[in-house]
């Protein structure tokens, strides 16, 4: 079975070779080949990762919560405006 896949491989490449080489050919079928071909011979590189759904939304609440108490605990100085002199 791995010997068919191989061979079929290499007969497929082996068309995509000549299509693409042929002069003969439209120059848009050519470059349709090219297209079509290039994900099978290009891999395409992607990066997956998992992370909790509300991983992200819990640390900002917590953020957000432990900020608010570092602001409601700071004393405040009111500052009256100056009289005006008359």
């Amino acid at each position: 079975m791995a010997d068919e896949m191989e061979l079929l491989r290499s007969k497929v490449l082996k068309t995509w070779e000549e299509a693409i080489e042929n002069e003969e050919l439209p120059l848009h079928y050519r470059v349709r080949v090219a297209r079509d071909m290039a994900p099978y011979l290009f891999p395409k590189h992607a990066v997956v990762t998992q992370v909790n759904g509300n991983d992200l939304a819990e640390r900002l609440m917590r953020a957000i919560v432990e900020s608010n108490k570092v602001v409601s605990s700071q004393s405040r100085q009111v500052i009256e405006p100056p009289k005006p002199e008359d």
